[in-house]
């Protein structure tokens, strides 16, 4: 966790998975999607749009930056209390 300013709180994630194509990332926040065939039938492409309906009621933002086999970074901004 990390203070960006007085009034915000920042939060990573990173993982060194296989990354999300430049193509994919507008879209890893809609409802269902899916970048392509998975081996992991019990996702439905839901996680991502739950997680960013969370972080913005709460008046905050999230966001991805991703690169083909380095992996994938997401940053949870908060206001703090």
């Amino acid at each position: 966790m990390t203070l960006t300013k007085k009034e915000d709180v920042r939060v990573c994630f990173q993982d060194e998975g296989i990354g999300i194509a430049k193509e994919h990332l507008g879209h890893v926040f809609e409802r269902f999607f899916r970048a392509g065939p998975s081996t992991d039938t019990q996702s439905g492409g839901l996680g991502l749009s739950i997680a960013q309906a969370i972080v913005q009621a709460h008046s905050g933002t999230i966001e991805c930056v991703s690169e083909i086999g380095a992996g994938s970074t997401f940053t949870v901004r908060l206001p703090s209390a």
